[in-house]
């Protein structure tokens, strides 16, 4: 696993030497685990493990926008990493509330998202979501990598392009999940 058992009773794991103001969340599903990590804001990092259900994803998607406002409100724009290569596919509900979600994502949101990278070890299905990007807008914004260096050496790029500074401790090679 992922260390999902060093978490505390309220799901919040606990700070260690190095730790910003920022804990990551952690919370435990029926299927899954996910831990939502602002410690390197602007880059938010979610992982999942396990199958989504739709409570772990109406919570992510509740946590997301609540730290991707606050980024946009401290004057950056946001890039998100959702690491998914340790979960199952997801039911068809979750794909289905993940789909509405993209139609709806505010403007303030859309236009300070700078980027969006989701973790797939699945070449097929990073082919699915290259697929779907040909049919949806929205879905085009996001893009699939095969590892969470890879997608973390990506948000950093962009950063870089955008002026943004990086945050301070994130490194593809050296970052570990919480």
């Amino acid at each position: 696993g992922l260390g999902f058992d060093r978490m505390d009773m309220n799901g919040v794991l606990g700070g260690a030497p190095g730790y910003n103001d920022r804990v990551p969340q952690f919370r435990r599903f029926k299927s899954c685990s996910v831990i939502f990590d602002d410690r390197y804001a602007p880059v938010l990092i979610s992982i999942w493990e396990g199958r989504a259900d739709l409570e772990a994803a109406q919570w992510h998607d509740r946590v997301n926008e609540e730290a991707t406002r606050r980024v946009i409100a401290g004057g950056s724009k946001v890039a998100s990493i959702s690491d998914a290569s340790h979960s199952e596919r997801p039911p068809p509900e979750v794909r289905k509330h993940w789909a509405d979600s993209m139609s709806t994502v505010s403007p303030q949101v859309r236009e300070n998202t700078l980027a969006t990278y989701v973790v797939m070890t699945s070449a097929t299905m990073r082919g699915v979501m290259t697929a779907i990007g040909w049919l949806s807008e929205e879905a085009r914004r996001i893009a699939t990598v095969g590892t969470l260096p890879e997608a973390i050496d990506a948000v950093l790029a962009k950063l870089d392009e955008a002026g943004i500074a990086r945050p301070a401790g994130l490194t593809a090679q050296g970052y570990r999940p919480p």
